[in-house]
């Protein structure tokens, strides 16, 4: 009986344990949430100019925190036992977390609370069917027909829906990497959960050191591009990683840790361009305050990325793994990453994403610059219309001048300024490339 007491005893102290390490996960991520969620729409809008380089910056040190986290944490456990390296670790955070309070400058919180005056999207590449910026002013004018646009209007537009595919499919493969090398490497070659880790190191610092670079690219205009490529390279790395299987000359660590190291550049440039792309499309979707945007833009791209680590290690390295092995199951990810590429080139082409898009920068995108569209007829019409929201005689003229577009083509100049809701359109004969 003293055994079956003390048994007992162990399983009701197990049972606690593993309710408590649940519940400190959750709050963990619900921590990691909101510090995504608002991290990047506090300090982009204090230097506009440099966002790329703010999010790659948090992004190097997310690689470098992977690669150095498990060896601290080993050695502070050597030293101190289990209790000492999450002593030490959440002490660091909580001390940070007010150092973060004390020296956040106040005019992040004002750009936060203050609502800035509408904006125009980044100007389009080109417009196809009809004049996307005529067509987005005339239609500001029914506003009042469906009320203010919140989250659940951004969340629910298609453009956005297609361009969180390859962010969540980028997220998974993090997730499958995770659970699906370190019982590769055991059965093909023998290494053990206690050198496995090293191997990873590969892909978190391929991660922190691209990071920086794409960042740099990205405040060049390159964001777009760069989104949708490195969704195709991370399934191309997909894809080798399943060639030994064909190639069994190929089954070796090295060929690994080469695809691991495309994996972890891959998914460096996903997250490091998925707010900017976010971004764009809010701007694209009718949203004007800066503010609004960057919040709920971080939001999105928070969601994705949870979204695609708990799919990830569930489905294709759970589900599908256990199913098939270890060699489909990636090429089955690199496949879906190669498709949601291919898918997302044709969405972000078709609504200009491609293009040199930046984040906003305040008063210098007020007004937006010209755009040049080909032309196949030449003609010649000048004309501006004044676009008032409740005015429905200037919606019946802009429609009328939106159809003069379409059957035209021909190259035309468009400027607009939100203060005074203005458009100006004019067509000229012009011929030749842009």
């Amino acid at each position: 009986m003293p055994f079956l007491e003390r048994w007992a005893g162990l399983q009701a102290v197990a049972g606690l344990f593993i309710f408590v390490c649940i519940l400190d996960r959750a709050v963990m991520g619900l921590g990691c949430c909101m510090i995504w969620s608002t991290g990047l729409a506090l300090l982009i809008p204090l230097f506009p100019q440099w966002g790329g380089k703010i999010v790659s910056i948090i992004q190097c040190v997310l690689g470098l925190g992977q690669m150095i986290g498990p060896s601290f944490g080993s050695a502070l456990y050597s030293l101190g036992g289990y209790p000492l390296p999450f002593f030490v670790s959440g002490g660091i955070e909580f001390v940070f977390s007010f150092l973060c309070m004390a020296f956040l400058p106040n005019t992040a919180l004002e750009m936060m609370t203050k609502p800035q005056p509408p904006q125009q999207p980044a100007p389009l590449k080109t417009i196809k069917e009809s004049g996307w910026f005529l067509r987005r002013a005339v239609e500001d004018s029914d506003d009042e027909e469906h009320g203010e646009r919140g989250f659940g209007y951004f969340v629910s537009r298609p453009i956005l829906i297609c361009a969180s595919i390859p962010l969540i499919l980028q997220s998974s493969s993090i997730g499958f990497i995770e659970v699906a090398v370190g019982p590769y490497l055991d059965n093909y070659f023998g290494i053990d959960g206690n050198t496995s880790g090293y191997y990873f190191l590969v892909f978190s610092a391929t991660y922190a050191l691209g990071s920086p670079v794409i960042g740099t690219l990205v405040d060049m205009g390159h964001g777009g591009k760069i989104f949708v490529s490195s969704a195709f390279f991370a399934g191309l790395g997909f894809v080798m990683m399943f060639v030994p299987w064909l190639i069994h000359d190929l089954e070796h660590t090295y060929w690994l840790l080469i695809w691991l190291g495309v994996e972890g550049l891959a998914g460096a440039g996903c997250f490091v361009t998925a707010q900017l792309v976010f971004e764009s499309i809010a701007f694209a979707v009718g949203f004007d305050d800066a503010n609004k945007i960057k919040i709920m833009t971080s939001g999105c791209s928070c969601a994705g990325y949870s979204l695609g680590r708990i799919a990830g290690p569930i489905l294709t390295g759970g589900i599908f793994m256990q199913n098939f092995g270890y060699y489909y199951s990636c090429l089955l990810q690199g496949a879906l990453l190669i498709v949601a590429s291919i898918f997302g080139f044709v969405v972000c082409l078709k609504h200009g994403l491609l293009a040199k898009i930046y984040y906003h920068r305040g008063e210098e995108d007020d007004i937006v610059p010209q755009v040049f569209v080909p032309f196949y007829q030449s003609m010649s019409v000048s004309t501006s219309m004044a676009v008032n929201r409740s005015g429905r005689d200037s919606t019946a003229a802009g429609r009328s001048l939106r159809n003069s577009v379409n059957e035209s083509n021909s190259i035309f100049v468009l400027q607009s300024t939100r203060h005074n809701q203005l458009i100006s359109i004019s067509f000229s004969q012009r011929q030749g490339n842009r």
